[in-house]
């Protein structure tokens, strides 16, 4: 656990001086707390409430210096059989894992992206506006997961599986986390645990996550960030791929990220990943950041202009085709201010610099300025195409066929 959080003064008077920042934390809190016997170094507050509801206490309690700390906690927990809840502190974060006689029959979590809602749009089973309005729409007493069922959008059985895969995401992040807190409070009695309809083993969970940890660790060398766009390499390999490989595959297009793919591929995290990392090291694609992704897309459009501008010089028709390329790119229509101060180069191309400079004047969300670049490249390539084919004439056959093939390249 990190030593440099805010500190609480206790004079030898006993008196407490609490700092502003955790005032705040506990005031989402309040009650009564009742003070167990400390030690040296450890202070443990129980609420007093709990204490007459559910008879049990605090047995464990310590810091999290690593991932994979709570490893021991949990076969501690599950092999004494014990009855009680897991809390586990990181900053503000507070998730709380719920065991019956040693196996996990819920997880709580204050995060927003552990919610059911969030879990089911992560694994693609509901889009973003349908979550949007599922949520304006629930009140204080409408739960997200029922108000999806009756409108029909998912099924009884869809939200029984992704409220087990919402506690099984809760534990595997709670199993990774680098630093925290936790305490685990043991009930004495069974009646008192929190009722639910899982029971998932906790021994099975723990091998998953153990393995989970090993493994991410390893793709998050290969893809340090789930927004780096993915781009299929040219030619592909001729070896054949599973259902799962064509699936990712498919969702490749050189715009969406290793974390829009992951939704949409509805795999989860780790498969989706350990896939992705499969097909670049296979040789099916690559990794770039939009950034990148916007130079690559330039250059790649730089060479059909070099093509046409190469073949156009070829029969003493540069000038004119740079008068015409100059008035279009002068033109003020929607794509306009992408190409504003923006000239042919002498072999044809156009200044990638300058391009990405004015491509981030734009008031264009950051996810969507690398298709708004390749609409407007892709309408100057027409215009050169048909500029090309009408200042050339179509009596000279050669040089037609010599466009036909670069109108082929820049639609692959």
């Amino acid at each position: 656990m990190r030593d440099d959080g805010p500190l609480v003064q206790i004079d030898d008077q006993g008196s407490m001086t609490v700092p502003a920042e955790l005032t705040e934390q506990l005031a989402t809190t309040p009650g009564t707390y009742r003070l167990l016997p400390p030690t040296a170094n450890l202070i443990i507050l129980q609420r007093s409430g709990a204490a007459k509801k559910e008879k049990g206490r605090v047995i464990l309690s310590g810091a999290i210096e690593r991932a994979g700390g709570l490893v021991d906690v949990l076969q501690l927990i599950h092999g004494n059989q014990w009855t009680g809840r897991l809390s586990v502190f990181s900053g503000t974060t507070l998730k709380t894992i719920h065991f019956r006689r040693g196996e996990i029959t819920a997880a709580t979590s204050n995060v927003p992206e552990d919610r059911v809602g969030a879990i089911l749009y992560r694994y693609g089973m509901i889009t973003e506006s349908v979550l949007d309005s599922a949520l304006k729409s629930c009140g204080p007493t409408t739960r997200l997961g029922q108000m999806l069922v009756k409108d029909k959008v998912i099924s009884a059985h869809d939200l029984f599986s992704y409220m087990r895969k919402q506690v099984e995401e809760i534990f595997f992040s709670t199993l990774t986390m680098p630093d925290g807190s936790f305490s685990f409070f043991r009930l004495l009695n069974d009646a008192d645990a929190l009722p639910s309809q899982l029971k998932i083993p906790t021994h099975e969970l723990l091998l998953q996550g153990v393995s989970r940890i090993d493994e991410l660790s390893y793709f998050r060398e290969k893809l340090p960030s789930p927004d780096l766009a993915l781009f299929r390499r040219q030619p592909a390999p001729s070896k054949a791929l599973a259902e799962k490989e064509k699936t990712v595959l498919d969702l490749v297009d050189g715009v969406r990220t290793v974390a829009e793919i992951t939704r949409l591929s509805r795999l989860g995290e780790l498969d989706a990943t350990k896939i992705i990392v499969q097909l670049i090291s296979g040789g099916y694609m690559q990794p770039q950041t939009k950034a990148q992704a916007n130079e690559e897309l330039i250059s790649t459009y730089n060479r059909v202009f070099a093509k046409i501008f190469a073949a156009v010089a070829g029969r003493d028709k540069a000038a004119s085709l740079v008068t015409g390329v100059s008035a279009f790119l002068a033109s003020e229509d929607e794509s306009g201010p992408l190409f504003r101060d923006v000239q042919l180069e002498t072999d044809g191309t156009i200044s990638a610099k300058k391009m990405l400079a004015n491509l981030g004047a734009q008031p264009v969300p950051a996810e969507a300025q690398h298709e708004f670049l390749r609409h407007a490249l892709t309408e100057l390539s027409f215009f050169e195409l048909f500029f090309a084919g009408e200042a050339i004439g179509f009596s000279d056959v050669a040089f037609h066929e010599e466009l036909n093939r670069i109108s082929a390249a820049l639609k692959r």
